[in-house]
């Protein structure tokens, strides 16, 4: 897994970029039906993160992934109250639905379009981890 550059800075603005690859590698994940990549980002800490990681890996036990990715990124903006060693950003998502398919491309159920808003809160361990998320309605 290759963080980029940009999002493995100890900055206000490695975090933000780091909020905002870790909310596309969630997407990726639910294609993928691989969870290595969201467990290696974020910490046993966060409970939100720990349900993705089950969903994504019973759907692969079953054989199940999301068809393609459906995420489409909107703005991000790191919390001005929140502390340079905890920060806390949110990133605003387009999800534009899609279908969870079986091993043949059969649907197995449909996902619907929403926007969503998604709050992580970091911490530095020898890089960015995501301690908590939250989807803010």
């Amino acid at each position: 897994m290759a963080v980029p550059p940009a999002a493995s800075k100890k900055t206000p603005e490695g975090a933000e970029a780091f909020a905002r690859f870790y909310t596309e590698s969630m997407d990726a994940a639910m294609v993928a039906g691989s969870s290595a990549e969201i467990t290696a980002l974020s910490l046993r800490s966060c409970n939100a993160c720990t349900r993705l990681i089950k969903v994504v890996d019973e759907r692969a036990a079953k054989g199940q992934h999301q068809e393609k990715r459906s995420f489409t990124l909107g703005a991000s903006q790191l919390d001005p109250s929140s502390s340079n060693t905890r920060p806390i950003v949110e990133v605003l998502v387009t999800n534009a639905g899609g279908r969870i398919v079986d091993q043949e491309g059969v649907t197995v159920s449909k996902l619907g379009e929403e926007r969503l808003n998604f709050r992580h809160t970091l911490a530095w361990r020898d890089g960015w981890r995501v301690e908590k998320s939250e989807l803010i309605r």
